[in-house]
């Protein structure tokens, strides 16, 4: 799924990789970053670095410009999706904690 190209020399998950930065879902005087990065085989690394937390979440590309997150660390549950277009990067995380849900976060990021 990542590679394309007539020699599938191309890699979707490129144009997603870099550092993006937007007002946070939940504070929108505070600007979130976000760090993504490929993860063998067709998978992407996204790091939501927000003040006091560091959360790294596996995504997984699901079509040529988007991709869907499932992870799970400790007690806390995350999933949601994304998409890219015209160079803004678009994403909803829902987050659960012990099973108490709370609204989800979406975010528009730009490199």
């Amino acid at each position: 799924m990542p590679f394309y190209g007539s020699k599938c020399e191309l890699d979707h998950r490129d144009k997603f990789v870099g550092t993006w930065r937007g007002p946070s879902c939940d504070n929108p005087s505070r600007t979130d970053t976000c760090i993504i990065s490929k993860w063998p085989p067709n998978a992407l690394v996204v790091n939501l670095v927000r003040p006091g937390d560091d959360i790294s979440l596996h995504a997984t590309l699901t079509g040529p410009n988007t991709f869907s997150i499932q992870a799970q660390h400790q007690n806390v549950s995350f999933n949601g999706s994304g998409r890219l277009s015209n160079d803004t990067l678009y994403y909803t995380l829902n987050i659960s904690v012990s099973g108490s849900s709370y609204p989800p976060c979406e975010m528009r990021l730009t490199k």
